[in-house]
């Protein structure tokens, strides 16, 4: 009886939803394809979250309402998204898909960048987002003021780098870490400086542009 009320107050917020933003339309298709009880609670978290920003963002979402030039570039980015969203286990990461979802519903992005950094996110842990964030709002953020260990930390900043999201920078002393001894990596890592790529930033914004107010 609990699942069926559950399912009954989802299908509510779908059409809250939907008709706030006509191009959710199809997660009423997809909520009966992925109707386990583990993709069922993931889209709910999104559906949740969607219903909070279209409160927040209906000036903009109106505003893409009435241009159905790009109805079918919309409905792509849904479809993605929620391929996505299923798959993800981190219920935060899921909350930030909805705001990402939004930002690229109402933005004149191109169609391929929308594609790049939505692919990127996903690839994304919450932890990789926290680490991504100061080298995002800040010129240029040396290793050692991260609050993080090593081991833990390095693994984060390689996957970031190999994605194209950050880069090391040339700013402050390097000679610090290009001098120190090869056995001593820890110094020389310590010493490193990393900043974000215009795609990373670019990333960045487009995931924490949407807020809920």
């Amino acid at each position: 009886m609990n699942d069926e009320k559950q399912n009954n107050d989802s299908g509510m917020l779908l059409r809250a939803a939907m008709s706030a933003i006509p191009a959710l339309a199809p997660l009423a298709a997809w909520w009966s394809e992925f109707n386990s009880t583990k993709n069922a609670k993931r889209l709910q978290v999104l559906i949740d979250t969607l219903n909070a920003l279209v409160a927040c963002h209906s000036r903009e979402l109106d505003a893409i309402n009435k241009d159905t030039s790009k109805f079918e570039e919309r409905i792509a980015i849904l479809e993605v998204t929620l391929d996505k969203v299923v798959k993800e286990w981190q219920q935060d990461k899921i909350k930030k898909h909805a705001q990402l979802l939004i930002q690229n519903l109402i933005s004149n992005d191109p169609i391929q960048l929308k594609m790049s950094i939505l692919e990127r996110f996903s690839e994304l842990t919450l932890e990789d987002l926290n680490i991504l964030e100061p080298l995002s709002i800040s010129s240029s953020v040396q290793v050692k003021e991260f609050h993080i260990s090593l081991d833990e930390l390095i693994p984060i900043l390689s996957k970031l780098e190999s994605r194209g999201l950050i880069t090391q920078t040339g700013h402050g002393n390097r000679g610090i870490w290009t001098m120190a001894s090869s056995d001593n990596w820890r110094e020389q890592w310590l010493n490193r400086f990393y900043t974000a790529t215009p795609f990373g930033r670019k990333l960045w914004n487009s995931v924490n542009s949407i807020k809920q107010e």
